[in-house]
């Protein structure tokens, strides 16, 4: 007898519920001319902190109409711009035309990204991944599809920042939201993000910048967010009929928007973001699978032209194919030793290539120029530490 399990049927179709009310709320306005009127500059500013340079793999996730895709395209990347909305990508295209670059697009939900693992020598979020409601799933989706030694950038709105205001100040006239989703602007929050990432990265950078948006008044800001900003729409749509609540809102809004004209002492307002970058470490967390190694698992370094072999897990002795990789890696390195310590020190080089697997990580026989042996009575696969 087949059994069928309700509960996750019901998880499922409330989660496709979710991704299609977002997908009409984005799709609502015009949030190409927005990106394009007022927040064009962060795009260049996230590229540039990513380092894309020609030939890079790029992965723009919830790209929208591809505000930092087609700058990444520009740098000479091979771009690939992901999002929720398709109805996006026509402006995307376009604005790709005009400045002859080529961009793929591809309908992508920053939850589920349909890309394989280790894809991308860049994933990158410009004010877009933060608008996924589950912020930890969307965060190893961004791991999982960014090869490891690769680089994670993320530009968000940070929770004390103007957007972060406007959107507390919004949510007690929004819908309620899904459960389990948390805010958009903790993305923006340093040990928010770091909390995410984990122990998956490191040399994670942040820094807080602000950008100059060309409103004169509160009250040019409300307007303008009500006509081309999807969860402004959204908001003012839930309330309906309901009059005085809306023009509570107006007047909320347009008071948010002078009292930030105010701060700034000019005629333009100021947003404020974080700016994080983190590279995804090169003997990622396996979380406890099985892995098996094959000597074509290697990270090619490009710089120094060495490439070095991954040796993952394996219960079993060691077979031709990994004798084999030793080989290649005794004549493709310069002098290379493993060390009692786990670290792979390539000499001669003034770049250093480390793995730091898993105790009793290495395959049978456990010995590979001087490494730490199998203890007795152990298995190279029952160790749970971390690599």
């Amino acid at each position: 007898m087949t059994t069928i399990d309700r509960s996750t049927n019901a998880d499922a179709a409330a989660d496709a519920s979710v991704k299609a009310k977002h997908r009409a709320m984005w799709a609502s306005g015009d949030y190409p001319a927005l990106a394009h009127d007022l927040i064009a500059d962060l795009g260049p500013a996230l590229v540039d902190a990513c380092g894309v340079r020609p030939g890079m793999r790029v992965l723009d996730v919830a790209a929208g109409a591809g505000n930092a895709a087609l700058v990444a395209a520009d740098a000479g990347a091979d771009v690939v711009a992901g999002d929720l909305t398709p109805e996006l990508f026509a402006a995307g295209r376009a604005a790709a035309a005009e400045r002859g670059v080529e961009v793929t697009w591809r309908e992508a939900d920053a939850e589920a990204l349909p890309f394989a693992d280790a894809a991308f020598d860049v994933v990158m979020s410009c004010v877009g991944v933060m608008f996924a409601p589950h912020h930890q799933q969307a965060a190893d989706e961004l791991v999982r599809v960014c090869r490891p030694g690769g680089t994670i950038g993320l530009l968000n709105w940070t929770p004390d920042g103007f957007i972060g205001q406007m959107f507390v100040l919004m949510k007690p006239y929004a819908p309620p939201p899904p459960p389990g989703a948390q805010p958009p602007p903790l993305w923006g929050d340093e040990r928010h993000v770091a909390a995410l990432l984990g122990d998956r990265v490191e040399r994670m950078q942040t820094r807080r910048q602000s950008v100059a948006i060309p409103f004169a008044t509160g009250a040019e800001f409300r307007d303008y967010f009500k006509q081309h900003y999807g969860p402004t729409i959204a908001v003012y749509r839930h309330l309906g009929a309901d009059a005085e609540r809306a023009a509570e809102l107006d007047r909320a809004l347009a008071e948010l928007g002078e009292q930030n004209l105010v701060a700034t002492g000019t005629a333009t307002m100021n947003w404020e973001y974080q700016l994080a970058t983190a590279v995804k470490l090169l003997c990622a967390r396996s979380s406890g699978r099985r892995l098996t190694f094959h000597p074509r698992d290697y990270i090619k370094n490009a710089r120094t032209a060495v490439h070095v072999f991954v040796l993952a897990r394996s219960n079993t002795s060691a077979t031709p194919d990994w004798h084999r990789g030793r080989q290649q890696l005794r004549r493709r390195g310069p002098a290379c030793r493993a060390r009692r310590a786990g670290e792979l020190d390539l000499r001669g080089h003034n770049r250093r290539a480390l793995l730091r697997p898993r105790r009793q990580f290495v395959p049978q026989p456990a010995r590979l120029a001087g490494a730490g042996r199998v203890r007795p009575g152990s298995s190279p696969g029952s160790s749970t530490s971390s690599c």
